[in-house]
This record gives structure tokens, sequence and C-alpha cells, in this order.
């Protein structure tokens, strides 16, 4: 996308000869390879996505995928929960009327899978209710995951929409800092 439209300035403002500016097939023969790790998911759920159960001691809430705004995050998602990594989670975020976070591993929210996740941004605004995937810059997605307590707008096209509560938001609501949890597939 950046080569493209430094392609389309160059050729716009006559910065240089024609002859130097390099074709949209050379553009696309030209990118560098991307690079993959070998844990992560296909690029999206091959059927109709799973619901997620997260079990707290206060109880327990469900969140429904998304995976028409957010196919690679949900696989990831799904793969991560059913290989046992949210098994004894920690919500190590917790802000009254903002959020509740947790997935990282050590809990102390610097860590996630091993590998990151392209950003998958959309115009879903972020409601009560609504689940976000936690990143430190672009294209840096990994298995935090934040679920808002109230309405969120200044996140609203800036973290990826994969989810929404849709049974037992009070129980998200009540959650402390340092709950457990585990988030489990519900098939």
């Amino acid at each position: 996308q950046v080569r493209s439209e430094a392609r389309a300035a160059a050729a716009a403002l006559l910065l240089t000869a024609p002859v130097l500016i390099p074709s949209e097939a050379s553009l696309l023969e030209t990118l560098p390879a991307a690079a993959r790790d070998p844990r992560q998911t296909a690029a999206a759920l091959p059927a109709k996505a799973p619901r997620l159960l997260c079990r707290t001691p206060r109880g327990s809430f469900t969140i429904a995928l998304e995976a028409d705004l957010a196919p690679r995050t949900c696989a990831a998602i799904v793969q991560l929960a059913r290989e046992g990594f949210y098994a004894d989670g920690v919500f190590h975020r917790v802000v009254p009327d903002f959020v509740i976070q947790g997935g990282d591993p050590g809990g102390t929210g610097w860590g996630g899978p091993g590998y990151t996740l392209r950003s998958e941004w959309s115009s879903r605004p972020f409601l009560r209710g609504t689940v976000g995937i936690a990143h430190s810059g672009k294209d840096t997605d990994g298995s935090q995951f934040f679920v808002c307590l109230s309405p969120q707008p200044h996140l609203d096209g800036r973290y990826t929409v994969f989810g929404r509560v849709v049974e037992g938001m009070e129980v998200a609501e009540s959650v402390q800092p340092d709950d457990q949890f585990t988030l489990t597939i519900v098939e």
C-alpha cells in the first residue's frame, strides 16, 4: 500500500523521470516475503465461529465471535483456547467503567502467544460488551483480549473488534484484578 501510494505521488508530482518510477507490476513482484510463525493459525475459521465461555470465580460469561469482522483474530483465539492457552488465565487489568483485560500467560500485561497478528480494524464501535484484542501498535495483536464495560469511542477504528458478550455481562462487570479465568470453546 505504501509503495503503491509513493509510486502514484512520484508520478503525479513529477519528482523523478517517468522511466525511474516502477510499474505496479514490478511493485507486486518485489514485495518482501511475509514471515509467518508456524504456530499461527489459518487465515480464517473453516466454518461458523463457535462461542467462547469465560469461567471466573464470580460466574461465567459467553462471547460470540464476529469472524466476519476479524477472521484471523477469531481463528487465533479459537486455536489458543483449544490448546488450553487460556486455562488458569488472570485478568491483570481491571479499570472500572472502562475494561477488563486478560490473556497474558504471565499475568503482567506484557506477554503473548509468541507471535503477533495483523490488526483487523473495522468501523464497529466499542460499546458495552464489545470484546477487542489488545496491542502495542498496529499489527502487534496477540492473545490479550479486553471486554468493554461501557462505550469507548476513543478505541473505535484503532483496535480489533472480534466479539461481544452475549450472556453474563453482569459477571464481566464484577471481575476484580487478578481474578482467574478459563476460556473454553462452546461448540
